[in-house]
């Protein structure tokens, strides 16, 4: 009988000591995600096995936009959202009498001033159109800790257009994004006081949802999904205060009216391309999807830019007021 009980003891205490071990590992996990003011602790390589972006691609794309960035005269705003943080945007007016705004949103880990840089240029130089690009809650210099990972960013995003219709009033906005902002643009249509002003969508490499795509990177990574993902879940809850599964564009989209293009990059390995396929299939709006061929994660524009933007212009002629 002793030593039935010993046993039954062990047991229950390495089991107690691996659900320990899972939770730590967990809490690492969300805080080297989640946490946007925690920088990650490796210099990551082009291509790398957990962040498979082509850094080396992206780079000079990136180099080359500041210049034109440093050259514009970037006016900071900044906006007070319901949950109390200063958040801070990036507003380039557009040239001459135009009234169009591209808002952009940046994705993981990045910034209003970066990510904007692969695309800046082409809309400012070539289209005439005005930028706003805003830092993300808990990034560059909005105030916050944790990311959204779409949700939190597409509620303040849509704060974002209702604030800029108060104080540039007359414009009409086509929303941009990239990865998570790719997310985040296809979440905001979906929002029921999306402004009207808003006339179509175009959103890169974005996932389906925070819950997909965690699920699809533990998968990669050879993870056992459950139990991690749930207790992921759980500290988010307890850290970030949202349940990672309203993080939904695919959701969204299923309401949208707004007309989206979807473009995704065809060897894109961090936000796998069936799921540019599952929100087209999914968006109840007028939708068109674009697979860039041989391009990797967010470097579509890069691997073909006159297919990218002659789409988007194709849209603008479509669906712009074009007073």
């Amino acid at each position: 009988m002793k030593k039935s009980v010993r046993l039954l003891l062990g047991a229950t205490g390495a089991a107690g000591a691996a659900a320990g071990v899972l939770y730590g590992i967990a809490g690492a996990t969300h805080s080297f995600v989640m946490d946007n003011r925690k920088n990650f602790p490796i210099k990551f390589k082009s291509n790398s096995p957990l962040v498979p972006v082509e850094i080396d691609k992206m780079m000079p794309a990136i180099r080359a936009g500041r210049e034109w960035l440093a050259r514009q005269e970037v006016q900071p705003y900044t906006l007070v959202n319901r949950r109390g943080q200063r958040l801070t945007g990036y507003y380039i007016p557009p040239k001459g009498d135009c009234n169009v705004i591209v808002f952009f949103c940046h994705g993981f880990k990045g910034n209003g001033k970066q990510d904007i840089c692969l695309f800046g240029e082409r809309y400012q130089e070539d289209f005439g159109y005005g930028i706003f690009s805003v830092d993300h809650t808990g990034s560059g210099e909005s105030e916050g800790r944790y990311a959204g990972f779409c949700y939190l960013e597409a509620l303040d995003g849509v704060e974002w257009l209702h604030y800029l219709n108060a104080v540039l009033p007359g414009r009409q906005f086509i929303l941009h994004g990239g990865s998570m902002g790719g997310a985040t643009v296809l979440r905001m249509t979906g929002e029921p006081d999306l402004p009207e002003n808003v006339r179509f969508t175009v959103a890169d490499c974005g996932f389906t949802s925070a819950w997909d795509e965690f699920t699809y990177e533990l998968r990669r990574a050879h993870v056992p999904v459950h139990p991690m993902i749930d207790l992921f879940n759980t500290l988010n809850i307890r850290r970030a205060g949202y349940d990672i599964r309203q993080a939904s564009a695919i959701d969204a989209v299923r309401r949208s009216r707004t007309p989206t293009l979807i473009i995704h990059g065809e060897k894109d390995a961090f936000v796998p391309v069936y799921m540019a396929q599952e929100l087209y299939d999914a968006c109840a709006a007028e939708k068109e999807l674009v697979i860039v061929k041989g391009a990797t994660h967010e470097l579509s524009v890069v691997y073909d830019p006159e297919l990218y933007y002659g789409k988007i212009r194709e849209f603008a002629d479509r669906y712009l007021d074009s007073r």
